[in-house]
């Protein structure tokens, strides 16, 4: 089912289970946070988004973060706000995590901020989808210790905060070995276009060792 829904563009990728905070100081965002969490009465043609306060985050493709005429995905991910706090100059801050993959039908005027009809996409997965998963993440998961282990030597350390869990349904390790790992915002954005987790664990197996060899022409 399509509804709309508010948008907020950004330079980087929001991920399913990533931690996303945000500081608003753009006129614009400002009213849509407004509407979202604050006093004013959500417009009505966003009612259908959920009882809790949620909006769109779509990667700029093109052009900036600030004044509009960028060019977005058609690709993107609906956030939750989990905490919001409005400053005395009347900027907000937020704090929202990563939901549901959504594809953008159709953007609408930015009156006065981005928004788009929107509607989910979940993963296009088959019969046996899970096991294969589960095989597939033993080799990842080898090849991101692999990683791990020579990003030390160059001294970078290991992000506590996304340590996979690799005992964890595997769509959701998948994610969270994307979080864990030095991708770029256009690499996330390819695994966040995937049709499924078994098109998406294959290139993110390639993108680890396109990053081992990175690191190890570093080292050499």
């Amino acid at each position: 089912m399509s509804v709309v829904a508010p948008m907020f563009p950004l330079g980087s990728v929001l991920l399913p289970h990533m931690m996303l905070p945000l500081h608003v100081f753009e006129p614009r965002y400002r009213v849509m946070f407004e509407e979202l969490v604050g006093e004013l009465p959500r417009p009505a043609d966003q009612t259908e988004l959920g009882p809790e306060p949620r909006f769109g985050v779509v990667m700029i493709e093109r052009g900036s973060e600030v004044g509009g005429g960028d060019q977005r995905a058609r690709v993107a991910t609906m956030a939750e706000v989990v905490g919001a706090q409005l400053l005395e100059d009347g900027r907000w801050g937020v704090v929202a995590v990563g939901g549901e993959r959504i594809r953008v039908l159709e953007w609408l005027d930015d009156d006065p901020y981005p928004r788009a009809l929107v509607e989910p996409w979940p993963d296009v997965d088959g019969v046996g989808t899970s096991r294969f998963l589960r095989t597939e993440l033993e080799a990842v998961r080898a090849r991101h210790d692999e990683l791990v282990a020579l990003l030390a030597r160059l001294g970078v350390p290991v992000d506590e905060e996304h340590v996979p869990d690799w005992a964890a349904d595997p769509v959701q390790v998948i994610w969270q070995v994307a979080l864990a790992s030095p991708l770029g915002s256009l690499d996330r954005q390819r695994l966040l276009s995937a049709p499924g987790s078994a098109e998406r664990i294959g290139l993110l197996s390639g993108m680890i060792d396109e990053q081992i060899e990175l690191v190890r022409s570093r080292l050499a």
